[in-house]
């Protein structure tokens, strides 16, 4: 989950850095480098889907195992 978080993130990141080029031009060339690096991740949103599909599988198949596991112990 965190890699699907820094995705987010950075994309998020993105966004930011391009509005904030277009009100002041200046402050792409401050931090040139790290925009480039920024501004060049490639975000594959389908990844980011199944990374986030492939967390609440193993969520929900954790929850029923546990729900299984625990049910002759409560009754």
């Amino acid at each position: 989950m965190a890699v699907t978080s820094l995705m987010m993130f950075v994309e998020s990141l993105q966004v930011n850095i391009k509005a904030a080029m277009k009100l002041d031009e200046g402050s792409c060339s401050r931090l040139t480098t790290l925009t480039e690096t920024i501004l060049d991740a490639v975000i594959n949103k389908s990844l980011l889907n199944l990374f986030e599909l492939l967390h609440l599988g193993t969520q929900s198949l954790l929850n029923k195992s546990l729900t299984l596991l625990l049910l002759p112990i409560v009754n």
